[in-house]
């Protein structure tokens, strides 16, 4: 019996396998969705204790809440983009 591979191996786009797997961008992805909720939590509690620091924590969160959000569309483009592909084929 032959182990199935997953679909992304099969991937035709350009560079499309390293965007979706590539550890380099699996782990950056990671670190900034990780990060915007960490300091989205941060923010929360700073605004509960009043402190000063609340807005520069607000805008630090909503950068990285950004990074994290254009990220999950470029490993997306390859997949979507692939879709299509497989459904020109078929018609």
């Amino acid at each position: 019996m032959r182990a199935a591979s997953p679909p992304i191996r099969k991937c035709r786009v350009t560079g499309g396998y390293w965007i979706v797997a590539g550890r380099p961008v699996r782990a950056g992805y990671g670190f900034a969705k990780a990060a915007a909720f960490t300091m989205l939590a941060l923010t929360y509690a700073l605004q509960t204790i009043q402190s000063p620091w609340t807005d520069a924590s607000w805008l630090i969160a909503q950068v990285l809440s950004w990074i994290s959000l254009i990220l999950c569309l470029l490993r997306g483009a390859p997949v979507v983009m692939q879709a299509f592909s497989w459904q020109k084929k078929e018609a």
